[in-house]
């Protein structure tokens, strides 16, 4: 079994709606046209089964490996863009408290995810800081795991800790 598929299965096993991802961190539909992607509508509403995860990593083993956010995976996540707007992911750490451990990590561009429990209400949207966006229902993220060359990269690991509620709205 190989570790793209592995990864994505520890994830699946910790109750994340898991869908496979090009190399353009969107849904993959074909190695040959890049342009066609996965329907991955229907994996809001349900997790995708161990056998589909290990049929779409055989079909892409080098597929990187996403989470859908929101209610499926009770997941809210926090994204720092520094490309966008440098500081934007230190302004994220500076509201949070010190003593809240938030599963997190550097993106291939050098920001940050925060990941936190899901949170009935917030919609997927940019947010009123610049360079952060939460994505919740409806959206998804490439997580840790995906890449050989160690583009995404914990911090603190999602599997490692409990998710926190959102400490500011």
């Amino acid at each position: 079994m190989n570790q793209l598929l592995k990864s994505a299965l520890k994830y699946e096993a910790k109750g994340f709606s898991v869908i496979p991802l090009g190399q353009d961190k969107r849904p993959v539909e074909t190695d040959e046209i890049q342009h066609l992607h996965l329907k991955w509508e229907p994996y809001q509403k349900r997790r995708p089964t161990e056998q589909e995860i290990r049929q779409w990593w055989k079909k892409w083993p080098m597929a990187n490996i996403g989470i859908v956010t929101g209610e499926i995976s009770n997941l809210l996540l926090v994204d720092g863009d520094d490309y966008r707007v440098p500081g934007a992911s230190e302004r994220i750490q500076k509201a949070i408290p010190e003593s809240l451990l938030v599963p997190c990590q550097r993106t291939p561009r050098k920001g940050m995810h925060f990941f936190f429990a899901h949170s009935p209400g917030l919609v997927s949207r940019a947010s009123s800081i610049p360079g952060v966006d939460i994505k919740t229902n409806g959206g998804y993220a490439a997580v840790e795991g995906s890449t050989p060359d160690g583009k995404w990269e914990w911090i603190v690991g999602l599997l490692d800790t409990d998710l926190p509620k959102l400490p500011f709205t």
